[in-house]
């Protein structure tokens, strides 16, 4: 299962911005992929997707309230 920008809000309530959809499946998938050519299996890889996915949202810079 690869990712796309829509996915992003079945995953994450802080993927509210085309720029973290956007990167929430980018790091998904990139993960998913090292997941997979390391051994996990198919539900391993997709979680690993997930967790990655998710943490890159959280951790977005975006713009700070003055």
């Amino acid at each position: 299962m690869s990712w796309g920008p829509e996915d992003a809000k079945r995953h994450t309530k802080k993927a509210n911005t085309p720029a973290k959809k956007r990167q929430f499946s980018e790091a998904a998938n990139n993960a998913r992929s090292r997941a997979l050519a390391e051994g996990k299996s198919e539900s391993e890889a997709d979680a690993v997707g997930v967790r990655v996915g998710n943490a890159a949202v959280k951790n977005h810079p975006s713009k700070k309230k003055r």
